[in-house]
């Protein structure tokens, strides 16, 4: 019998280095976001809390997605608006 493993997956959004010097964290469910200029970390925020409500909306787990399934998702998403 084949038993399915269970892992952890999480998005990882890391923004440059800021001018100010100010290390910036943000974590939410399936996601941490570091780094960035303080509109830089904010757009990378938006980015992942839209993320994570259309998971939501699936109604699976970042970690129910295969990387390719996840890619495809993902593709959905409007580059100039993250709010999908």
């Amino acid at each position: 019998m084949v038993q399915k493993r269970s892992y952890v997956a999480r998005i990882l959004a890391v923004g440059g280095p800021a001018d100010d010097q100010i290390r910036r964290l943000t974590r939410g469910e399936s996601f941490t976001c570091c780094y960035g200029s303080d509109a830089e970390h904010q757009q990378l925020s938006e980015f992942c809390v839209a993320l994570q409500e259309l998971l939501a909306s699936t109604g699976q787990k970042l970690s129910d997605y295969t990387p390719e399934e996840l890619g495809a998702l993902l593709s959905q998403f409007n580059r100039e608006d993250p709010k999908v």
